[in-house]
């Protein structure tokens, strides 16, 4: 795993290309409006919507898996599952300790050679939220 803790809006690609990643998560805020906010070389936030992410992945190669633990970002998932594998999005707000739970049980799952689904319904339960969706 190679995390990268604060990415710039035009830094995604370029790590995306570098490390090569099978999983993609995208820990942020978001808005109600279903955007991703990111920052930008100021470290100014910028809004990044799911017809930019769409484009992102549609240019990435071998990204199996892409969990957007982030509030509202159920249409980011569905517009990415149209060239991804499998996706995970929030359909609501989830808060941070939420969102942590879910993120290590999901990959605890994972680790533990669960399938994506028995996985994710373990990070669902640690996270005590209905907000994930698959």
């Amino acid at each position: 795993m190679t995390p990268k803790l604060q990415v710039q809006s035009h830094t995604v690609l370029d790590f995306f290309e570098r490390h090569k990643p099978v999983i993609a998560q995208f820990s942020s805020h978001g808005t109600k409006n279903a955007e991703i906010l990111l920052l930008d070389d100021y470290d100014d936030p910028v809004t990044l919507d799911e017809k930019a992410t769409l484009r992102l992945f549609e240019t990435v190669e071998g990204v199996r898996l892409v969990v957007f633990n982030v509030c509202h970002s159920l249409r980011h998932a569905e517009a990415v599952a149209s060239v991804i594998d499998c996706t995970i999005g929030m359909a609501d707000e989830f808060g941070d300790e939420a969102a942590i739970k879910f993120s290590s049980q999901l990959y605890k799952g994972i680790a533990d050679n669960k399938s994506v689904a028995e996985a994710f319904f373990l990070g669902c339960h640690a996270g005590g939220s209905d907000s994930p969706i698959l």
